[in-house]
């Protein structure tokens, strides 16, 4: 917990040596953590590791289990990919990154966890499903054909982007405004 407990919140820190039953003498004393310091990371990085392998191993219950197929290579090389990225990340925070004892707030622990562990729950789920198939190989570019709107393919390779540019050129020009930074 950093060491650092407030006695009220948004109030002053106490200091290490301070003696809790020497602050009030009420009964009834709250303490409010006020950071988090590594575990922040730690709790990120590790549950995503934690909860990629839980769809890995495929657990009862989460998908149908008369659908039983074997494992595309594609679905094992994933789960290598993921497995090294998180370890990765958590041998750089206990080992390489240097943060204070008190660097994030209790509340980036929340919105940290809910995006990594969220966003690990649902690309795991996809990955491991036991219907999934992985992409072909066969990579086909689109070519202009008799549509007025493919003919930019003779000249760009992704020519949605110059027509999304063109748009928005004309349509400053329409209105007569062009952005500009203001001081």
């Amino acid at each position: 917990m950093c060491g650092q407990l407030n006695g009220m919140i948004g109030g002053p820190l106490l200091s290490d040596d301070c003696v809790l039953g020497g602050i009030t003498s009420s009964s009834l004393l709250s303490m409010y953590p006020s950071d988090l310091g590594r575990q922040v990371f730690l709790s990120q990085y590790a549950g995503a590791f934690l909860i990629y392998l839980l769809f890995y191993v495929r657990l009862a219950g989460v998908y149908d289990d008369a659908v039983t197929r074997r494992r595309h290579k594609v679905v094992h090389l994933a789960c290598f990919c993921h497995s090294v990225h998180y370890i990765k990340h958590l041998l750089e925070t206990l080992f390489v990154h240097k943060l204070s004892d008190c660097y994030s707030p209790v509340g980036s622990l929340i919105k940290g966890c809910a995006f990594y562990w969220g966003f690990t729950a649902w690309l795991g789920y996809y990955i491991n499903h036991p219907l999934y198939t992985p992409p072909c190989n066969k990579v086909t570019y689109p070519r202009p054909t008799y549509n007025p709107f493919t003919w930019l393919f003779k000249l760009v390779h992704c020519p949605q982007y110059t027509y999304e540019i063109g748009a928005w050129i004309s349509l400053s020009i329409m209105t007569q405004t062009v952005p500009e930074k203001k001081c």
